[in-house]
């Protein structure tokens, strides 16, 4: 016996009978056994702040996607609108981790930042200033 017939036999008994398959759920014998088939899980709802496609977009241009994925993770972690971010929410945020994990924060952050002031907003470059500034201080 195969290990697969014998798994089969074993969990969920031999299936003669029709199998039907009612709200995801695989009946086999409604009397006797349910087995419960693993669902796609509901695609939750989008909350809090997320990266602009534009800026995507832009730095797919000198970036490997993997590297705008992560990038993108980075900023969403810090789990309020970059743009409105204090430095003491960086520091909170990042203080924590190792070292290689919080340059590559920052390095995240300094690349929204330049591609912000393309457009004239210079709010998260100062935060990132007094930022680098404190860290100097240590």
């Amino acid at each position: 016996m195969g290990v697969f017939n014998w798994f089969t036999n074993k969990f969920m008994g031999k299936i003669e009978e029709e199998v039907e398959i009612v709200d995801g759920v695989v009946v086999i014998d409604k009397e006797i056994n349910t087995v419960e088939v693993m669902k796609e899980p509901e695609p939750e709802e989008k909350k809090g702040w997320e990266v602009p496609e534009k800026y995507k977009e832009h730095m797919l241009l000198t970036k490997k996607v993997r590297t705008v994925k992560e990038y993108c993770i980075d900023l969403v972690s810090f789990g309020v609108p970059v743009e409105e971010i204090t430095c003491n929410q960086i520091e909170n945020r990042i203080n924590p981790l190792t070292e290689a994990t919080q340059r590559r924060k920052i390095t995240a952050l300094n690349s929204y930042a330049k591609w912000l002031l393309i457009s004239g907003e210079t709010g998260l470059l100062v935060v990132l200033g007094q930022l680098n500034e404190r860290r100097k201080r240590k």
